[in-house]
């Protein structure tokens, strides 16, 4: 995490007993107060976020907590109009991607995992170079219904990127290996 971040519109004065200060607050009336705290309970932790901090913060602070919790993420690249969650079998994983935005979306799918809901997916595929953003334009899609499967920023796992339609749910299912 960076050493520094903005807050606005909301910094709560703590007054910290058990939790350990991650953060403080940098200047005015708050520095020195604490601005992020930490606390273990029983077999999980909790985090105190004192103020209405700004996106990259929050970005690099679950970035932190899934790192050190040992969580993956269930899928890379996801837009932020996007919402990715998952359920799991003793053998299966099934993916739920919702987009919410008015909009096509970019997604990146495991190469491994069955597309339950095909009506979710528009035909249109990207390119290799084709970067993942929050809005397409004409010039990052192709003709083809698919692309070959490519390495996802240069991890062994393999996606095939596609486009999702607007305000829909796409279904996707993978086997889980069983050690």
């Amino acid at each position: 995490m960076r050493q520094e971040y903005t807050c606005s519109r909301l910094c709560d004065l703590t007054d910290v007993r058990t939790a350990e200060v991650l953060m403080t607050y940098g200047s005015d009336f708050y520095a020195g107060k604490a601005a992020l705290t930490w606390n273990s309970f029983g077999d999980g932790e909790a985090y105190y976020v004192c103020a209405d901090m700004e996106q990259s913060f929050y970005t690099d602070l679950y970035e932190k907590i899934l790192a050190r919790r040992g969580i993956r993420r269930i899928l890379e690249n996801v837009p932020a109009c996007a919402e990715v969650s998952s359920r799991v079998s003793d053998d299966k994983e099934y993916i739920f991607v919702q987009n919410y935005s008015r909009g096509p979306v970019p997604v990146e799918l495991p190469e491994d995992a069955v597309i339950l809901t095909e009506d979710a997916l528009m035909e249109d595929a990207f390119t290799e170079d084709a970067l993942m953003e929050d809005a397409l334009t004409d010039d990052a899609l192709t003709k083809d219904a698919l692309t070959e499967a490519i390495p996802a920023d240069g991890a062994g796992d393999r996606v095939i990127r596609r486009q999702m339609r607007p305000l829909s749910t796409l279904v996707l299912v993978r086997s889980l290996s069983i050690a």
